[in-house]
Parts: C-alpha cells; structure tokens; sequence
C-alpha cells in the first residue's frame, strides 16, 4: 500500500513538473535585443523553476496564452501605467533573483546587476 501511495504521488509531481516547463515550441530559450547587447533568458528553465507563469505572465488570463512582455511594456514609453520594458524585466528579474538568493538558492546574474555588471546579461 505505501508503495502504491508513494508512486502515485511521484506521478502526481511528475505530471506538475511537466506541466509548469510546457514553454510553447521555439520559446524555450529567448534572445532579448538591448542596446547594452542581447540578453539570453532561459525561459524553459525559467518556468521549470517557478513552476507558475503568472509569476511573470502577472496580466494573463485564466487559461489565455501568455503574452510577450514587449505586448504590455513597451521599449520606450509608459504604457498604459505599465512601465517601460526595459525597467519592468530589471525590476521583474532583479526582484526574483534577490529573493532566490535570500532562501539561499541559486540565484544567476543578481549580483551582476546590483554591481552595474551589464556585459555579464548583455552580451554584444
């Protein structure tokens, strides 16, 4: 009996896991264009860790496609009360990775942004 139990909550895990890596097809790995250089963002590993698009995807409906964030945060206005592209993927990026390090996780390239590291995302 424990056995069965313990199985079917391996699957039960199994089956989450899966579901919070399913990155469209060709969005597994984004190149991000700055004028700081291209920024590579692993979105499948992304959402593989977070487990939750909404973490990101914070406008999407329920059951809705997540968007692009360049469909909301625009390049080089204020849009809509939502801020420039550029500040909300620093802030968005710089925010989660702080917490990962706070819980003593890996945390990749905050340390990069908070010491004005920029060639260390940006890669020309």
């Amino acid at each position: 009996m424990k056995k069965i139990v313990v199985l079917l909550l391996l699957a039960g895990l199994a089956g989450f896991w899966a579901l919070a890596a399913d990155v469209p097809a060709g969005k597994e790995v984004l190149k991000l264009q700055a004028k700081m250089g291209t920024v590579t963002f692993k979105h499948k590993e992304h959402a593989t860790r977070v487990g939750d698009c909404k973490t990101c995807h914070h406008k999407q409906q329920e059951g809705a496609t997540p968007r692009a964030c360049s469909e909301c945060h625009d390049k080089k206005v204020v849009k809509d009360e939502a801020p420039k592209l550029k500040n909300a993927l620093h802030k968005t990026c710089g925010d989660c990775h702080a917490a990962k390090q706070e819980a003593g996780e890996k945390a990749g390239p905050l340390t990069a942004m908070k010491a004005k590291q920029c060639k260390k995302c940006h890669v020309k």
